[in-house]
């Protein structure tokens, strides 16, 4: 029998329904829109539930075979198995459109080929992911599709409050006849006719939810009125332009949650300088958000001269140390954190930096890693997630400044924002793509009257020890997998 069908397209779900009684296309979209969930085979091993262990296949599925419901971000894979199958369908589409404004000058930018392409891209297709790479400017980006489009309320979700606050002095300094406030902290500054850069932390708690802080990350401060939540949660479900900083996290439980509240956006896009995944989600991602519609990498931005080249020195250590036991924390704590051989390489690094004025910042995962290093690196400073707003700040301007040649951190992954930073030092070790890539935060050009930076550099480890190994391995195959980046290995000393 002739199959045929309806799509009725919103905000944040759309449908799929069939005009004539069949449903063999179902079958393929929900095998279609399913990824495999990460440890599935351990889960239905050790689940006292029978249907887990028995019948589960072990993904999450995002198609439903009941009603015919889909994200709406994965409304492109639809129609283009609706149309492969040669399958007729017609499309009601009740998201809004409303009219641009009146096109703003932007202060002061300049105006990269690549960040006008992302643009024109976002224009398009008006919702989707935008993937370029750390020190690539996706703030700017944000700011020129602003500036095209000027419809107002435009939100921006981000991780953090540091993010939230140098995200607004961006808008403030290339935008600035646009109002831009700030919720997060405690704080709620919303702009109804401008742009409003709110934290996931804080957006969560505007609907009573609760919020699973990450490793190392600090506790908002709650709001002072019921009122300002229930102004929070209008901002969000209304706002015509929602930009999702880091677009990487929108799986985690509070950002899908958010993401789904909005209903009346006309542009949704995510900025990420991590493409995927490694717990196989990035489907989920693409349904909340849109596909990927922009791509720029490291060497693309070397080459047109907007980065610098950075020469990776692999240091190769020796198998000195016999760990006590043979799990991965005792192997990383005797391997890493408290490795006295490891930890004095470190120390001598960073002073040979100091003599040769360059700046580093050294990026751990443990705070006792942290403390240790602190302890051993004089006029060195610790920075950690507990630490207050006003102490990061002041940390972040006095390393800028040069006043700090040596910032130790846990925050190293995303989103700081040093342009005159000489060299980061990978201590911390691990595989993670994600991690790896965003730790790269000495790229950028950097030149005034006085001061010219012409070299980047990057100290990472060739651990010998077990688990150790294979991660060092696979951060050295993503460095060569970026075309100008130069890898350099030597032996420890």
């Amino acid at each position: 029998m002739d199959e045929k069908y309806k799509v009725k397209i919103s905000t944040v779900y759309s449908q799929l329904i069939p005009l004539k009684p069949s449903k063999r296309i179902f079958d393929y979209l929900y095998g279609l829109l399913a990824y495999d969930i990460q440890n599935s085979y351990f889960i239905k091993a050790s689940s006292r539930n029978r249907f887990i262990r028995e019948q589960w296949d072990g993904q999450q599925h995002l198609f439903s075979k009941a009603n015919g419901k889909f994200l709406t971000g994965h409304l492109d894979l639809v129609l283009e198995a609706l149309e492969s199958s040669s399958i007729p369908y017609e499309i009601e589409d009740f998201r809004p459109v409303y009219k641009k404004g009146k096109l703003l000058d932007l202060i002061g930018v300049e105006e990269r080929e690549y960040q006008k392409d992302a643009v024109k891209t976002v224009l398009k297709h008006k919702r989707g992911r935008i993937w370029a790479r750390p020190r690539s400017g996706k703030t700017i980006i944000e700011i020129m599709v602003h500036s095209q489009l000027n419809i107002v309320p435009h939100i921006s979700i981000c991780q953090s409050i540091d993010i939230a606050y140098q995200t607004k002095e961006k808008f403030e300094t290339f935008l600035p006849q646009v109002p831009v406030g700030v919720v997060g902290d405690g704080k709620c500054d919303i702009k109804p006719d401008g742009i409003t850069i709110i934290t996931i932390q804080s957006a969560i708690a505007a609907y009573n939810k609760k919020y699973e802080l990450q490793p190392k990350e600090k506790k908002e401060a709650s709001f002072e009125k019921a009122t300002e939540k229930d102004c929070i949660k209008k901002l969000i479900e209304n706002a015509k332009i929602v930009w999702v900083d880091e677009a990487h996290h929108s799986v985690a439980s509070s950002y899908r949650f958010i993401l789904t509240q909005i209903k009346n956006a006309e542009y949704i896009v995510g900025g990420s300088g991590t493409l995927f995944r490694e717990d196989n989600t990035d489907l989920y991602i693409e349904g909340l958000i849109g596909p990927l519609i922009h791509n720029t990498n490291y060497s693309d931005l070397i080459g047109q001269g907007y980065l610098i080249a950075p020469t990776i020195h692999m240091i190769k250590l020796p198998r000195n140390i016999k760990p006590s036991g043979d799990t991965y924390p005792t192997i990383y704590k005797e391997c890493i954190t408290e490795n006295d051989y490891r930890n004095d390489i470190i120390k001598r690094v960073v002073q040979n930096l100091e003599l040769r004025d360059k700046s580093s910042m050294i990026l751990v995962s443990k705070i006792k890693h942290g403390e240790i290093l602190q302890k051993l690196i004089p006029g060195s400073v610790f920075l950690q997630g507990k630490d207050t707003s006003d102490f990061r700040i002041k940390t972040l301007k006095d390393l800028k400044d040069k006043k700090l040649m040596c910032l130790i951190t846990t925050l190293g992954n995303e989103g700081l924002d040093i342009p005159n930073l000489d060299a980061v030092v990978i201590a911390a070790g691990g595989k993670s793509a994600i991690l790896i890539f965003q730790r790269l935060r000495c790229l950028t050009p950097y030149k005034t009257d006085t001061e010219e930076k012409k070299h980047a550099i990057v100290v990472d480890f060739l651990d010998s020890n077990k688990y150790l190994k294979a991660h060092s391995n696979k951060r050295k195959r993503l460095y060569k997998s970026e075309e100008l980046f130069k890898v350099v290995e030597k032996d420890a000393r």
